[in-house]
């Protein structure tokens, strides 16, 4: 579904003769998890449905918004790029803003407006594995010019373990305080905000030791991030353990964070933070899908 907002080139003369136009196609990869840089195609994914399965589309020229769209079914788009073309461009300065997983619920504001048109992290059980790109080009040659993109993850990944919880753990609490509390469609993470993960221990993923995976935006600009946990009993409203695990740890956007937490018999807890620990793909939680 694709809409034509303005029908205008942005180019007035005399002569339609003279108005000069060129075509685009660019390239969309996806960037793998943990990559930290964007060299194509070593470090995006082989397959861009396997992350992707809806794109949003907002064409601009300035800060006029040209054209916007969704692209609803991408399983036949098995391939590392899905291929954005346009015709007809006038010459001048554009930027391609791309949103990947992105629903009507987690956008916020109206694209006519770019700075105020907002990527908004939901909470930790309701996030999905969004993307997003912005991508400047110019149009000056009467020809197709090749272009090349790669949609970027919003989230950070934090895992936690558990060593020896304690036998009246019903359930757990992760809280991280000082992340990003949304990204701007056309431009970087704003705001601040504290994101709790709250989990039964009978949903901690089973394996050498009890884990849970929590996605966030990465840590607030000029801010610190501060990881809590709380064990709660019986009573769901007041937990028999609540501490600090650690408070100058940043959430990076597409890096993993190990917090393991090891529980001792007189009730303490040793904490210790593993930063970019290869993934082996075998986790799914809150709301973060990467497997």
């Amino acid at each position: 579904m694709a809409c034509m907002l303005f029908a205008l080139t942005g180019c007035i003369k005399e002569s339609l003769d003279e108005c000069k136009t060129g075509d685009i196609e660019i390239k969309v990869y996806v960037e793998k998890f943990q990559a930290t840089s964007e060299v194509i195609p070593d470090d995006m994914e082989a397959s861009f449905d396997t992350r992707i399965k809806n794109l949003r589309y907002y064409l601009y020229q300035g800060n006029m918004l040209l054209e916007q769209g969704t692209i609803d079914d991408l399983s036949g788009v098995t391939g590392p790029d899905y291929i954005f073309r346009r015709t007809d461009l006038a010459f001048g300065s554009y930027t391609l803003a791309l949103v990947g997983n992105g629903t009507d619920a987690v956008l916020e504001g109206s694209p006519d407006q770019p700075g105020g048109f907002l990527l908004v992290y939901p909470e930790a059980d309701r996030t999905d594995d969004y993307f997003t790109a912005v991508f400047p080009f110019t149009v000056d040659c009467q020809c197709v010019t090749y272009l090349e993109t790669a949609l970027q993850r919003a989230h950070g990944v934090v895992r936690f373990h558990f060593v020896n919880l304690p036998p009246r753990t019903v359930e757990l609490a992760m809280t991280l305080e000082g992340v990003s509390g949304a990204k701007q469609v056309t431009g970087g993470f704003t705001g601040s905000r504290d994101v709790t993960y709250r989990i039964p221990v009978g949903a901690l993923t089973a394996s050498d030791t009890p884990q849970a995976v929590i996605g966030t935006f990465p840590t607030a600009n000029g801010g610190q991030t501060v990881y809590r946990l709380a064990l709660y009993g019986t009573d769901p409203q007041t937990p028999f353990y609540n501490g600090t695990v650690s408070d100058n740890v940043p959430v990076k956007r597409n890096q993993l964070t190990d917090v393991l937490a090891t529980f001792t018999p007189e009730g303490d807890i040793n904490v210790s933070i593993e930063l970019d620990k290869e993934w082996d793909g075998s986790l799914e939680g809150g709301g973060t899908d990467i497997d």
